[in-house]
């Protein structure tokens, strides 16, 4: 079993101290910005997944992509369940997505099965649900799934990129029973836009919705009542930014991936691939969509993720503030007054980016 540390460096130590004070980097002439205390770090395996799961207030889980296996500890990093292997029985997956279930276990699906499993921290199976064909899983609300699955054959009008996420329908489904327990096709007439990445939603516990606008470079949808009309609103933090090395790292070694290789590029690929991608401007939102005690949606930004990465928090179609994580932010999750964020390190000399979970306290506003 691989050996998982928990520290914080001493040259992380002042930062905390500082921006604990609120003293973080920030100017009057662009939004809030407000650096995390740091309180703990936890290495994990390295993955090619990118989701994260609090299914405790001190317990996190992980997927290790490459043995198949989800990997759960504590904030003091004690391992407290490695399980999984690949196949196609009890207990076993072909693809992985990690997320917190009820009663503090862990709800894994698996898209290429189409199952999603629920196990107790030491493995045990406690319930296994057939889902919907393509179901993509966004979001566990208690004993419920929330995610998408697409109708082909919908008519978007478009022929871009966002065709396909456009066609996609929310849904809610029993994490029980696999029944669909609320769906909604058609949600793009309730909004002033004709672009809805309809692939990527998130539902609060108190029925809201969000879901990006593709039609902007930061835009977003906000729906009071999931049933009824949206509104469209623009981050104010929005800043234009291209590509750096590490994005095009991770976008070339994707491509490979989604062709079979192991990731590794020769040199005459490598630049023909990233040669467009890095004089595009990113897009802005990356995900997941998260929400506080409050109610408050957080959602995870392209910006910098090389020295610090960001998560924006709005309430409703209002923005309130940025948040700052350290290192590049892969994926994350809250609960109660717990923040997770899984993250890659710097690469070392040998091109070596390690994996860990860095843990924060959330702020008092967003608990209260």
């Amino acid at each position: 079993m691989r050996t998982i540390h928990t520290t914080i460096g001493t040259a992380v130590a002042p930062l905390v101290a500082t921006f604990a004070f609120g003293c973080g980097p920030h100017s009057d002439s662009r939004p809030l910005e407000v650096p995390l205390a740091l309180v703990a770090s936890t290495e994990v395996p390295l993955s090619g997944s990118e989701s994260i799961a609090l299914v405790r207030e001190d317990t996190a889980c992980v997927e290790d992509s490459f043995e198949f296996q989800v990997h759960c500890v504590t904030r003091n990093g004690r391992v407290v369940g490695v399980f999984g292997r690949e196949g196609e029985g009890p207990g076993e997956f072909r693809s992985l997505w990690v997320a917190g279930g009820p009663d503090g276990d862990v709800a894994v699906i698996d898209p290429t099965l189409s199952r999603l499993t629920i196990f107790r921290l030491d493995g045990s199976v406690v319930s296994e649900t057939s889902l919907p064909g393509e179901f993509l899983g966004l979001q566990m609300l208690d004993d419920r799934v929330v995610g998408s699955s697409p109708d082909w054959s919908a008519e978007t009008g478009r022929d871009d990129q966002y065709s396909v996420l456009t066609r996609y329908v929310p849904m809610e489904l029993s994490a029980l029973t696999g029944e669909v327990l609320w769906s909604r096709a058609g949600m793009i007439d309730a909004v002033s836009s004709d672009c809805l990445m309809l692939s990527e939603v998130g539902i609060s516990s108190a029925g809201g919705l969000v879901v990006r606008d593709c039609a902007s470079p930061a835009g977003l949808a906000f729906f009071e009542d999931r049933d009824g009309d949206g509104t469209v609103v623009r981050s104010p933090a929005y800043i234009e930014e291209f590509p750096n090395e590490r994005d095009v790292d991770a976008y070339v070694s994707g491509l490979a991936r989604l062709g079979g290789g192991s990731g590794s590029v020769p040199a005459s690929l490598r630049e023909a691939w990233s040669a467009g991608y890095r004089d595009k401007p990113k897009g802005w939102y990356r995900g997941p969509f998260k929400f506080d005690g409050q109610g408050n949606a957080w959602i995870a930004i392209t910006r910098d993720r090389d020295s610090w990465s960001y998560i924006e928090v709005w309430a409703g179609p209002n923005y309130l503030r940025t948040m700052m994580v350290r290192d590049r932010l892969i994926s994350y999750d809250l609960l109660g007054k717990a923040l997770v964020v899984l993250v890659e390190r710097s690469p070392d000399p040998d091109g070596i980016a390690k994996q860990a979970i860095d843990w924060y306290e959330m702020p008092d506003w967003a608990t209260q």
